[in-house]
């Protein structure tokens, strides 16, 4: 870890407006002898950390979105419910894509990812095991239940989009 977890924890009773390891502990849903554990031990437990991240936002990850080898499954998966969503949404479009689109999509398509990213690290937070995850993700795409997502990805059956994604090409 590169900062240390002492400041680490002082930093993040700064973001939640709390002073004691008492008023931390509440807050995130641990014992205040859980918290002097993590100074002792000088580590913070990874679901802890995800908890974390899930209330204050990726700057107070310590470390990658997933250690070492997982990061690339993490990142996949990602991607991969990205793909899933988008191709939810656009399901009914006759085949095969025509370029505004295409284009229409790959301008939604980062954004997509991070507010998946973000459904993760929030459900991730409440400490749901990962297959269990997966499917709870998947199934807030297929019933449209996410509003960013809905949000994003609704625009790209606007007849209106599509013709100033083709006027931006020309």
């Amino acid at each position: 870890m590169a900062e240390d977890v002492r400041v680490y924890i002082e930093r993040v009773k700064a973001a939640l407006s709390v002073t004691t390891d008492e008023q931390l502990a509440a807050k995130l849903g641990y014992s205040k002898q859980a918290i002097a554990s993590w100074r002792s031990r000088r580590a913070v437990p990874y679901k802890a950390e995800l908890r974390i991240v899930g209330i204050l936002g990726d700057e107070f990850g310590l470390r990658e979105p997933i250690l070492g080898t997982r990061k690339l499954k993490w990142e996949d998966t990602i991607h991969g419910l990205a793909i899933f969503a988008i191709g939810e949404y656009t399901s009914h479009w006759q085949r095969p894509f025509s370029y505004p689109q295409i284009r229409a999509i790959g301008r939604r398509f980062d954004e997509v990812e991070d507010e998946i990213r973000r459904l993760f690290l929030a459900y991730s937070a409440a400490a749901y095991p990962q297959n269990e995850l997966l499917e709870l993700v998947v199934r807030i795409i297929e019933k449209r239940r996410d509003q960013q997502i809905d949000e994003l990805l609704s625009v790209l059956e606007s007849e209106d989009f599509l013709e100033i994604e083709a006027g931006l090409g020309s």
